[in-house]
């Protein structure tokens, strides 16, 4: 007779893909939603069609209780980081790191401006790393009374793109104005284009007046400027939140319609000429604007399917000798099915806190098994 038993049962993978098993890429879109509930995902393998990937990835949970403009560099040590916006009036932003998109480090709040008198806020914040230094830009918007007299405005507030440096996440040089139009602005994102450095930011609307602040690009020789307008605005038309990704054959700029509820998309070869792709493009209904990056396909299959089953085979020699339990073993919690051995010890240390030691079950036993009479001042039983 076999007495071996084998079976087939799944354990879980690792925790995540194996990233450097393929050169295959697509395009991830981070986002929330409403006011700022958490993290999103959408993905596509042209940058044109997306499609969610069902779940809130990270909860809001520093700062003033938000989780909006998310935006992920991936270093080269395969880490993705993140920064948020975590608040209307903050005085920093929200970070978390992750190797997989789906486990995230505990959230941190990072107070950039907080010794800054003044801050009204941290805005949009965005992450740059640059290669040639090894350094990380973390970008963000704030308006800083006192800073800029020239344009302030009872029509709009007075934001400045602010930026600091850091290569580990933990040390970071003091916040510094990164970019000075001349005007108020938000959301400045940025991306190199072969030999220079392009970026776009929203100029300041002014909503009581019904004035919008356009679309501008600016153009550096260095992540850290200085930089410069470059010709005109991309767009006119309310919008915010502006999205860069390089397809290989193109720019495209997403832009967050938000009165409007939809987003657009503009291409170029040149960073000159700009059309309207719009309507080629189908982003997630209710998406609100993040960033755009490129990640590993089999990262986006983990976050679609989730932990996968590999098979195991376990094998179950059914003619072993088991192990043997003292009947005199105290303080065990046995299950009454059969005596089995449940697992543990039982807390209260009571033997079989049931009395219900029967002699039909074992011919030694009666009502007193495993007690024994104590008397005080004389005391016996009747």
């Amino acid at each position: 007779m076999n007495n071996l038993l084998t079976l087939a049962i799944g354990t879980l993978a690792s925790s995540s893909p194996l990233v450097d098993a393929t050169p295959d890429e697509v395009f991830l879109f981070t986002s929330f939603r409403g006011n700022g509930d958490g993290l999103h995902y959408a993905w596509s393998e042209d940058g044109r069609t997306w499609e969610e990937i069902p779940g809130v990835f990270l909860d809001p949970a520093v700062g003033g209780g938000l989780l909006r403009d998310p935006d992920i560099e991936r270093g080269p040590d395969g880490v993705y980081h993140m920064v948020w916006t975590s608040g209307w009036s903050d005085s920093g932003i929200g970070y978390a790191s992750s190797e997989d998109l789906n486990s995230w480090s505990t959230p941190r709040f990072l107070p950039f401006m907080s010794g800054v008198e003044g801050t009204r806020n941290c805005w949009a914040p965005e992450l740059f790393y640059d290669g040639e230094t090894g350094r990380f830009l973390i970008t963000w918007s704030s308006d800083v009374e006192g800073r800029f007299p020239e344009t302030v405005s009872s029509d709009r507030m007075n934001n400045r793109t602010y930026f600091v440096t850091t290569t580990d996440f933990e040390a970071f040089s003091d916040p510094e104005v990164l970019v000075e139009p001349g005007f108020d602005h938000i959301d400045f994102s940025m991306m190199r284009d072969d030999e220079r450095y392009v970026a776009v930011i929203k100029e300041g609307d002014k909503q009581g007046r019904g004035v919008w602040g356009p679309i501008h690009r600016l153009e550096a020789g260095s992540p850290t400027g200085p930089w410069r307008l470059a010709g005109e605005p991309v767009i006119t038309a309310r919008a915010e939140g502006p999205a860069l990704v390089d397809t290989g054959s193109e720019t495209l700029l997403y832009v967050d319609f938000y009165t409007e509820g939809r987003f657009g998309a503009y291409a170029t070869e040149d960073w000159s000429r700009w059309r309207d792709v719009s309507e080629a493009v189908r982003t997630v209904r209710g998406q609100r604007h993040g960033s755009i990056l490129r990640v590993p396909r089999p990262m986006v299959d983990w976050l679609i399917d989730g932990p996968r089953l590999d098979p195991l085979s376990l094998r179950v020699d059914l003619s072993a000798e088991g192990t043997a339990i003292s009947p005199l073993l105290f303080g065990v919690f046995f299950e009454d099915i059969n005596y089995a051995a449940d697992g543990g010890l039982y807390a209260e240390l009571v033997r079989n806190r049931s009395f219900e030691f029967n002699a039909t079950e074992q011919s030694s036993w009666n009502a007193l098994t495993g007690w024994r009479m104590v008397t005080h001042g004389g005391g016996g039983w009747p």
